[in-house]
């Protein structure tokens, strides 16, 4: 890397710095766009970061179950509990934010004038232009089947817990197995290799199933979601598609 840098420095030097004429660009583009087309531009936009975060979920969960060796590297000694950690760390962060990224697709579909940093929960599904419509109830499903795993978010991200899968599948074994994986890293414990990845395999195939269900219910409940809102979507671009005609 102490070679690359200054080569790759060099590199973003020759390229101008001036982004005036990208962004004229960008604004030039929005202006051509008729009221339909910016709105399906910024649905559009909404919707792709809904599909990232799905795709951020599924990237942690095979990520978590891979569980590979101990790193003997000296300056960093990443152990399978480190990894597992990290990962079903990451995979606890994205479920809630699923829901997150609902609340946001619908604030801007029905168009509700809502800042999206004030799109919370209660306040959408309070709305009364959503009084009488199927969009609360879809979003209070997709909020009960992820209640846990928010409950755990808060803990990890706000309350600097340790992330611990062992308390969806076995609490007791797993500290043990991370016990045991410490001090095997230590050089304090002799314990075949073999045995102790043969450990972690049988763990995770345990915690396979019930990442999966969590998942699935993530998309069964942002699928119920999605359908709620579809409807809406389709009202407010031919409303715009009107509105220009006229």
């Amino acid at each position: 890397m102490a070679t690359a840098r200054p080569l790759l420095l060099d590199v973003l030097d020759t390229i101008p710095k001036d982004h005036s004429k990208l962004e004229a660009w960008r604004e030039s583009n929005r202006a051509s766009m008729t009221a339909a087309g910016q709105y399906r531009s910024h649905i559009m936009w909404r919707v792709q970061n809904l599909l990232r975060m799905f795709e951020r979920l599924g990237r942690a969960r095979q990520l978590l179950l891979r569980s590979p060796p101990q790193s003997r590297s000296p300056t960093n000694r990443l152990d399978r509990s480190d990894w597992t950690q990290y990962h079903f760390w990451v995979f606890t962060a994205c479920l809630p934010a699923i829901l997150d990224c609902c609340l946001l697709l619908t604030a801007s579909i029905c168009q509700l004038g809502i800042p999206p940093r004030l799109c919370s929960f209660d306040l959408i599904t309070s709305h009364e232009w959503l009084s009488g419509t199927g969009l609360p109830r879809a979003l209070k499903s997709l909020r009960k089947s992820l209640a846990g795993h928010t409950q755990r978010r808060h803990r990890y991200l706000h309350r600097g817990e340790e992330p611990d899968f062992g308390e969806l599948t076995d609490p007791e074994w797993l500290m043990d197995l991370k016990q045991v994986t410490f001090l095997h890293g230590l050089g304090d414990v002799p314990i075949d290799k073999r045995l102790l990845a043969g450990a972690w395999r049988a763990t995770l195939r345990e915690l396979r199933p019930v990442l999966d269900s969590a998942e699935r219910s993530a998309l069964e409940g942002t699928d119920g979601v999605l359908q709620a809102l579809s409807p809406h979507f389709e009202r407010r671009v031919q409303l715009l598609g009107n509105t220009l005609r006229k």
